[in-house]
């Protein structure tokens, strides 16, 4: 059952962006280095030299989208690990410090669940805000945009704000997800329009 629950919560987080990656990303070298290498300056060099403007603002989107794309894969990696750790134990989970052999109830295993699949949604949500916020912050900071670059940070404020509600006695999931994806969807919009 941990393993299908590992599984499950796996692709929950990360499987938009498996579906992003094999689509956009996967079939460019260039792009697969930028994302996972720093270091990447003849990649870079190669996708900055075109003679043509609108071929250079074209991949400067790329690089931005790629660059968040990586972001947000690391982030989500960070944020899930500790969801992924707790699915793959032994089946169930130690309350409030106690041994991790010891048994739930099963309101407490339903919370826990729920607890598990709603981290599993902003995991996912994040990691795709990363990816536009970096091409709305690219294009931002490219062109001198202030509303842009003011719109990115007062977005991502929103959003790690909205996982306050989630915390104390009783957590309000339904009102952290459903706002952080209508700001997932207008930040979206946004990036779409800023890529052209």
């Amino acid at each position: 059952m941990t393993f299908m629950a590992w599984f499950g919560y796996t692709f929950i987080a990360f499987g938009p962006s498996l579906a992003i990656f094999t689509m956009t990303i996967a079939d460019d070298a260039t792009q697969i280095i930028i994302m996972f290498t720093r270091k990447a300056d003849k990649g870079l060099l190669s996708i900055a030299n075109s003679a043509n403007i609108t071929q250079t603002r074209q991949r400067n989107h790329k690089i931005a989208y790629v660059s968040g794309f990586g972001f947000g894969i690391m982030s989500g990696a960070f944020s899930v690990v500790n969801l992924l750790a707790i699915a793959s134990g032994p089946g169930t989970v130690g309350i409030k410090g106690n041994s991790d052999l010891f048994f739930l109830s099963s309101e407490a295993l339903i919370y826990y669940m729920i607890l598990e699949y709603f981290l599993a949604v902003f995991t996912s949500i994040f990691i795709l805000l990363n990816v536009f916020w970096s091409v709305i912050i690219f294009d931002g900071f490219d062109n001198r945009n202030w509303k842009k670059i003011v719109y990115v940070f007062v977005t991502h404020e929103l959003a790690s704000l909205l996982t306050l509600l989630n915390i104390g006695d009783k957590p309000n999931y339904t009102a952290s997800i459903t706002t952080s994806c209508l700001v997932l969807v207008t930040t979206m919009l946004v990036a779409l329009y800023t890529a052209g």
